[in-house]
Parts: C-alpha cells; sequence; structure tokens
C-alpha cells in the first residue's frame, strides 16, 4: 500500500504545478494567463492591444490604488494602459503582464500595480 501512495502525491504535485499561472494560454481553465503571444492575439487583429487585453485578459488593466499598472514598449516605458490604444494588435509579437512583485524588481519603485510588457515586431 506504501508503494501506492508516493506515486499518488507525485502526480498530484505535477498536475497543481500544471495549472499554476504563468502559463501561455490566453483563454481557457482558471487562472489569467500571464503570457498572450500572436497566436493568442490572432482573433483581435485589426483592434488595438488594449481591446484586446480588455476582452481576454481584463484584470491586467486593473490598478491597485493610486498607482495605475504600467505599460512597457520594447523594455521602454511607454505610460498607462491607455497608451494600449496606440498599439495595434498585428504589430504585437507579445504582451506579459508582470506581477506588482515582479514588475518591482524588473523596474524599480512606482509598478505597485503591476506591468505590461509588450514586444512588437
Amino acid at each position: 500500500m506504501r508503494r501506492l501512495k508516493i506515486p499518488v502525491l507525485a502526480l498530484l504535485v505535477l498536475s497543481v504545478g500544471a495549472c499554476a499561472p504563468g502559463t501561455n494560454a490566453a483563454a481557457g481553465g482558471g487562472g489569467a494567463a500571464q503570457v498572450m503571444t500572436a497566436e493568442d492575439l490572432a482573433p483581435f487583429s485589426g483592434g488595438t492591444l488594449y481591446d484586446a487585453i480588455n476582452t481576454a485578459n481584463r484584470q491586467w488593466l486593473r490598478s491597485r490604488g493610486d498607482d495605475p499598472v504600467k505599460v512597457w514598449l520594447n523594455g521602454r516605458e511607454l505610460g498607462s494602459t491607455s497608451e494600449l490604444r496606440t498599439i495595434l494588435v498585428s504589430s504585437v509579437i507579445e504582451a506579459r503582464y508582470l506581477l506588482p512583485r515582479d514588475a518591482l524588481r524588473e523596474y524599480g519603485v512606482g509598478q505597485t500595480s503591476g506591468a505590461i510588457q509588450v514586444t512588437t515586431r
């Protein structure tokens, strides 16, 4: 009987890890996606990145407190999420949401609501 408990526990641990946030799917099961690729954004072609995120991952746009979510375009600070209205989905390779702790580590002070990193062609 002991032999069965260890493999079942290992399977359970692996299953829970596979469901962790930060995966690449923009839609489907469970928590919020942390990355949207060009493939994930394809259904929104012709629109702006703001519209795509507002539809697929609205929580990325939510400020926490007085500090807005910051947008970074190709490694440079662009501004607040309203700037996403100026980016066409067709130009985006990847959009990634950073939790506040990760945004603080990556970009420093002033990222208390997180950040959205956008990489364009």
